[in-house]
């Protein structure tokens, strides 16, 4: 297994107190960032007691001295587990750098759907939405396989409780 770097994207972990609100934090220091034309898209994920957020930026060092500064004016801490650093993926999670690449720009789109909701400028059923996505994706992706997308998600499910699951479904596809 080895690793590697998804060039012009940066990561770093916030401490999180309140979620909601420490996101809405996240995004006013990101529209900044955006504003500024120091970074062009974003993404977050919930990872227990931080949220990680990745950033797609062609200056590094301006980035990473803009992030300090408005974490600053926003009361936001970084975590030091995880401070600013390169966005780097496992290849036994996604593969390759440009696969890691689409992905992050998938997770910009859904970002921006949970910003709005967050937002009120939007509105939708959670639950509706993941389905969806999930659903319209096994057909972009998986339907060649000639397996259901119920079994699809018997395998995830399997997957996640640790039971044996058809670990060659990947190659199916």
């Amino acid at each position: 297994m080895s690793s590697f770097i998804i060039k012009t994207w940066y990561q770093l972990d916030f401490q999180i107190s309140n979620p909601a609100e420490d996101l809405m934090k996240i995004n006013s220091i990101m529209d900044n960032l955006k504003g500024q034309e120091i970074i062009s898209r974003w993404f977050f994920l919930f990872e227990g007691e931080t949220i990680r957020v990745r950033m797609q930026s062609k200056n590094k060092g301006i980035l990473q001295e803009n992030i300090t500064e408005l974490s600053e004016k926003y009361i936001l801490a970084i975590d030091n587990e995880y401070p600013f650093s390169e966005y780097t993926k496992s290849s036994d999670l996604l593969f390759n750098e440009e696969t890691a690449r689409i992905f992050a720009n998938i997770m910009s789109e859904v970002t921006q759907l949970t910003i709005g909701k967050l937002k009120k400028e939007i509105q939708f059923d959670n639950y509706r939405i993941m389905e969806r996505i999930n659903h319209c994706i096994f057909n972009n992706m998986a339907v060649s396989s000639g397996q259901s997308e119920e079994y699809l998600l018997i395998q995830r499910l399997s997957e996640r409780l640790g039971m044996k699951f058809d670990s060659d479904f990947e190659n199916q596809v």
